[in-house]
Order: structure tokens, then C-alpha cells, then sequence
């Protein structure tokens, strides 16, 4: 479940997008960032509002920012018949 804050972040980023879609640049881009300082965690947020803004989510300093930070990890379901880890790890 989603912390008050991270609910937060989500609803500052809608703001923006609604905003940004307005023609209300100046003000989007205060919420898109307000919604980054409230979930840090959240890569959608983070990075997805970065082509939004203008900014190459691959080759920006905000992204590098990011990648050294590191980006949740979202591993794929097993596959049937599989080993998991077949490596050992």
C-alpha cells in the first residue's frame, strides 16, 4: 500500500500533467518536482515526467541522478519449467 506521502507524490504528479497539458509550464513543472521529493522511489514519477518536461529520459543529468541512485527492481514471473536462479545465486 501506497504511504500518504507516495499517495501524494501521485496526485502532485496528475497536477502537473493536467497543468503541463494546459499550456502551464512554469506551474507543471513545480508539481512534477514536489511529486519527485514526495515519492523518490517512484521511477514512473521520476522518470516518466521527464520527457514531459523536455528533459532525454536516457542521456540527461536527471536521469544519470537517477541511475546511480538506482531503479526499482520489477522482476518477471517465473516461467514454467524454469529454474529460477539456475545459476545459484
Amino acid at each position: 500500500m501506497p504511504t500518504p506521502e507516495q499517495q501524494e507524490g501521485r496526485a502532485e504528479f496528475t497536477l502537473a500533467w493536467h497543468l503541463h497539458r494546459a499550456g502551464q509550464r512554469e506551474a507543471a513543472e513545480r508539481h512534477f518536482r514536489r511529486a519527485g521529493e514526495l515519492a523518490p522511489g517512484d521511477w514512473t514519477i521520476r522518470r516518466g515526467s521527464l520527457p514531459i518536461r523536455g528533459i532525454d529520459p536516457m542521456a540527461s543529468e536527471e536521469f544519470l541522478v537517477l541511475w546511480q541512485e538506482g531503479a526499482p527492481r520489477y522482476p518477471a514471473p517465473a516461467l514454467p519449467g524454469v529454474a529460477r536462479n539456475p545459476g545459484g545465486d
